[in-house]
C-alpha cells in the first residue's frame, strides 16, 4: 500500500498503471541480486544490464513529470534512490552476521565463556565474495588497556608460538570460511577478538566480539604491601586479581604471637598468657578495599585478603601491620610468695607490648632508699625472653630464694616513643609455693652467692655452727 501511494504521487492516480510498472522493474532488481550470487558471468552482467536499463527509463519518466505534478515528493524521489543503492550494496563483501551466534555479531565461539587451558575454535564467514577476489581475512586482539595486535592472516598464525604452539589458523582457498583454534587457551587471552576484511578503505570491514575466559583468580604485585601506621592515623589496604568471573573479596585481621620458644615450655605459663598474647581472628571486612579509621594498638597484625570466584581454590595475599605506640608492660600476678632457703626458685613474669621492640631491663627496687639495682643473668638470677617482636613475655627467675632476696623487682621497656614500667613484689611465705606464680621446686644447689644477698643468711648460719657445737 506505502508504494502504491508513492507512486500515485509521482504519475498520478489516473496513470496508476505506469506506476505499477515502476515496482515490476524493482522486483526485477531484487531477482538481479540473486542472479549475481548464483549466476555465471554473463548471466550476472546480461540481466544486471536489462534491469537497470528498466529501472531508470522508468524513473527518468518521473522526474520529466515531476513539473506538471504538484504531488511529487523529495521523499519519494529519496525512496526510490534508496531501493537502489541498496541494491547495488548487495554487491560488496561483507562479513556474515546472520549466522547463529547468541550475540549476531559475526564471530562464532565453540563456547559462550571456555576456562584457561580448554580447547576453543572462532570461526568468521565472508559472504559476496567471488571465485576470483583473493581478498584476506585479519584476526586482531585488543586487551583491555592495551594496543591491538594482529594474531593471525589467513592460514598463517602470527603469535602464541613459543615455547609451544598453541594458536592455529584455518583457511582453504576459496572458502568463505575462516577459524582460530586456541590449544589451549591461557588467562590472558581474554578482550576484543576482531575478523578484519582486507583491502576495504575507507569503509573497513570488521565484526568485533569480547572473548571471556573461566580463570582462577590471581591476585596481583599492585596490592597493598606491609604498612606501618601511628596511633589515630588512618590506612587504606587495596587488593586487585585478575580473574572471570570477577572474584569475592575478603579481608580477615588476624593476630599470631607463635609459639614460647624452647626457654619458656611450661605449658601452664603458655595457657595463663593467652589472653594477653590475643591469638584471635575474625572477617572484619568484604570487598577488595578495607580502610581502617584513628588506628589504635588493636590494628595491629596481619592482614590477610581471598579472592574467589569458585574456580581452583582462589589466591592469597598478606599484609603485615605494624603500629608504632609506647610499651605497656603487665605483669602477673604482682604478688609472688616463696619460702626462703628450700632450694625453691621464683618465677616473676611480665608481657611488654611495644613498637618498634622495646629494650627491656629487670630490676632490684629497695622502696626505703629509692635503690635500684640493674639485673643480669648470673647464677642467682636468670633472665628469659620469649615471643613476637611487638608482644613478649620475660620471666625473672629468682633461683633458691634468700631472704635477701624479698622486695619489690621492676621490669622497664623503652622504645622511640616511651617507657613502661611493670612491678613485681616477691614475699616469704612459711611453706614452699607450688602454682601459677611459684612454678616448680628447683633442687640444684648453688654454687655462690652475691654479696648483697648474703645478708640474710647470717643468723641462719650461726644457729647451723652453734647446733653442730654442741652435737659434737
Amino acid at each position: 500500500m506505502s508504494y502504491e501511494l508513492g507512486l500515485s504521487a509521482c504519475f498520478g492516480s489516473e496513470n496508476i498503471q505506469n506506476a505499477k510498472m515502476l515496482r515490476i522493474s524493482t522486483l526485477i532488481l531484487v531477482v538481479v541480486q540473486c542472479v549475481l550470487n548464483n549466476g555465471n558471468k554473463f548471466e550476472l552482467f546480461f540481466s544486471f544490464s536489462i534491469s537497470f536499463c528498466r529501472f531508470f527509463v522508468i524513473l527518468l519518466k518521473c522526474l520529466v513529470s515531476k513539473a506538471a505534478n504538484p504531488f511529487w515528493s523529495d521523499p519519494l524521489r529519496d525512496h526510490l534512490l534508496t531501493i537502489s543503492c541498496y541494491v547495488l550494496a548487495q554487491f560488496i563483501p561483507k562479513i556474515d552476521v546472520s549466522a547463529p551466534s547468541f550475540d549476531n555479531l559475526g564471530i562464532i565461539y565453540s563456547t559462550e565463556a571456555p576456562k584457561a587451558g580448554e580447547f576453543l575454535r572462532v570461526t568468521c564467514t565472508v559472504v559476496n565474495l567471488n571465485k576470483d577476489d583473493s581478498r584476506s581475512v585479519k584476526w586482531i586482539l585488543k586487551r583491555p588497556n592495551e594496543l591491538e595486535f594482529a594474531i593471525a592472516v589467513d592460514a598463517v598464525a602470527l603469535q602464541f608460538q613459543r615455547p609451544k604452539q598453541r594458536l592455529f589458523a584455518i583457511h582453504e582457498t576459496g572458502s568463505r570460511l575462516w577459524a582460530l583454534e586456541f590449544r589451549p587457551l591461557e588467562r590472558n587471552d581474554f578482550g576484543n577478538i576482531s575478523c578484519e576484511l582486507s583491502n576495504t578503505h575507507p569503509n573497513v570491514v570488521r565484526v568485533t566480539r569480547f572473548l571471556s575466559i573461566h580463570t582462577e583468580p590471581i591476585i596481583l604485585e599492585s596490592s597493598t604491601r606491609d604498612v606501618t601506621a601511628n596511633i589515630g592515623d588512618n590506612f587504606t589496604l587495596d587488593c586487585f586479581a585478575n580473574a572471570y568471573p570477577p572474584p569475592r573479596f575478603q579481608w580477615v585481621q588476624t593476630f599470631e604471637t607463635g609459639t614460647f620458644g624452647n626457654s619458656i615450655t611450661d605449658a601452664e605459663l603458655i595457657q595463663r598468657w593467652r589472653p594477653f598474647l590475643r591469638n584471635w581472628e575474625a572477617l572484619i571486612s568484604e570487598g577488595p578495599t578495607l580502610k581502617v579509621y584513628n588506628v589504635s594498638r588493636k590494628h595491629r597484625g596481619t592482614y590477610m585478603c581471598s579472592a574467589k570466584n569458585g574456580i581452583g581454590m582462589g589466591d592469597f595475599w598478606t599484609v603485615q601491620v605494624k603500629v608504632n605506640f609506647l610499651p605497656s608492660v603487665t605483669c602477673s600476678p604482682e604478688k609472688v610468695g616463696q619460702a626462703q632457703q628450700m632450694n625453691a626458685d621464683a618465677y616473676l613474669e611480665c608481657i611488654v607490648e611495644a613498637y618498634p621492640p622495646a629494650t627491656l631491663r629487670w630490676f632490684r627496687y629497695w622502696k626505703e632508699t629509692g635503690e635500684k639495682r640493674h639485673i643480669t643473668d648470673n647464677p642467682d638470677y636468670r633472665i628469659e625472653t620469649s615471643g613476637l617482636k611487638d608482644s613478649v613475655v620475660s620471666r625473672l627467675t629468682v633461683v633458691n630464694v634468700l631472704a635477701g632476696d624479698y622486695g619489690e623487682f621492676h621490669l622497664t621497656a623503652i622504645n622511640d616513643y616511651g617507657e613502661g614500667i611493670g612491678k613485681v613484689t616477691l614475699f616469704e611465705t612459711p611453706e614452699i609455693q607450688i602454682g601459677p606464680g611459684a612454678p616448680q621446686i628447683r633442687y640444684i644447689p648453688r654454687a655462690a652467692s652475691s654479696a648483697y644477698r648474703l645478708e640474710g643468711m647470717t643468723s641462719s648460719i650461726l644457729v647451723l655452727l652453734i647446733t653442730f657445737y654442741f652435737a659434737f
